[in-house]
Parts: structure tokens; sequence; C-alpha cells
């Protein structure tokens, strides 16, 4: 439970206060957010901003303090070709201000996207562990269950070990000390009025049953 995180895609835009009690109650210590509501989850929480709500920023970081919860990884600062980083200087300092520890500039392994690449464990073992900054944890079938890849990625990936994805053997190759954050939307459930509770809870236990398996024990049962 020590490296265990829950991703801002998975509560779909679920006020900040709220998500870190979410994680604290689950046995995490550590979130991903964004300063805004996130635009490609379904509306099932009222919008907010980080940015602009210096009121809520302080009371997120009321709550984390009490509940022993941090920010392991800040969303929504993705480069692209042609930007601007002093555009994000702004964003960079609420997020300092929020606790994030620093700026990384290293890679994130996500289980999904790397093997649907058709990357191998092998592949990931080969690369220096000190490029490799951040995990983000979810199963899926190996051949895509829904035609549009992002809204697979985006609203409804696997809990682990339900899925087809090696993920032992992924695992088994990087380096040990890295938060796993748990991305795992699972918005039918979430529409069908499962709470997050029992959903985010379902990922975080079947994710400490895994990393608690032999790592030889083969993926599926």
């Amino acid at each position: 439970m020590e490296r265990l995180g829950i991703k801002f895609l998975s509560v779909f835009g679920m006020p900040p206060v709220t998500f870190v009690a979410l994680a604290a109650d689950l046995g995490c210590r550590y979130i991903s957010t964004a300063l805004t509501s996130n635009p490609y989850n379904p509306s099932i929480y009222p919008s907010f901003s980080l940015r602009d709500d210096p009121t809520l920023r302080r009371e997120m970081i009321a709550a984390m303090r009490d509940r022993d919860v941090s920010i392991s990884l800040g969303e929504g600062m993705v480069v692209r070709e042609g930007a601007d980083i002093q555009d994000r200087v702004g964003d960079l300092e609420i997020m300092a201000e929020l606790g994030h520890r620093r700026i990384n500039t290293v890679s994130l392994v996500d289980t999904m996207h790397v093997v649907r690449s058709g990357s191998e464990p092998d592949d990931l073992a080969r690369l220096d562990p000190g490029v490799i900054g951040y995990i983000q944890l979810s199963d899926a079938p190996l051949v895509p269950a829904i035609p549009k890849y992002m809204e697979e990625a985006m609203f409804e990936r696997m809990v682990p070990g339900t899925g087809e994805l090696p993920l032992l053997d992924v695992l088994e190759v990087l380096p040990r000390d890295l938060v796993i954050g748990l991305e795992i939307p699972l918005r039918a459930e979430a529409m069908a009025g499962v709470g997050p509770h029992e959903r985010v809870g379902r990922c975080v236990d079947a994710a400490c049953g895994l990393l608690a398996r032999p790592t030889d024990q083969p993926h599926q049962a």
C-alpha cells in the first residue's frame, strides 16, 4: 500500500478534498490531480478549479496534511511540439504550492499503452532504471474491445488481474521504489451508480493482491 496512488482519471472529476479523503480511506498515500475538472470524463461532479480558487487550494492542502496524502503526479502538463513551457509557469507554481515535490523529466510507464504498443517486459528491462519515474497500472484485453482506443483508455480500463496484460512480468522489471498509480476509469459502473469507494476500492484490493503474488506465478488464475 505504501506505493499505491489513485489517478485523477479513476475518480471522474471528484472534488479535490473528497478525492483526498477517498485515497486515505482506501489506504493509499498518493493521488494525481489536474488543476481543473477533467473535460473527458462524464459530469458526475460539479466542476472545480484549483487554478482559480485559492480557498480550495488551502482546503486541499489541509486535507492532504491531515490524511497523510500527497500528490505524486501533476496532470495536464503535456508538452507538445511548438509549446512554450513558459506558458505553464503559473500552473507549475500552483502544483508546487499544493506540495508536488519537483518537475519530473522522466518516463512514465503505462501498462496498457506499453503492451498495446507491442513492447514487452524485456524491452523495459533494457532501459536505464533512472529514466523511469512513475508507473500507471491497469489491465485490458490484448485485443481492444472498444474500437476507439482513447475512449477505452480514458473511460473503460480493467481491474488488475481481470484482463490479459502481463502485469506481473511488467512490474518485475521496473524499479521497486516508484509510485504505482491506479489509472482505472470504470465509466459504465460509475454511470450505473456504483460508488467510488466500491469501484476504486476493488481496484486497490486487486493491485495489492497482484503485488503480493510471487513473480514466477502465472498471470492468469
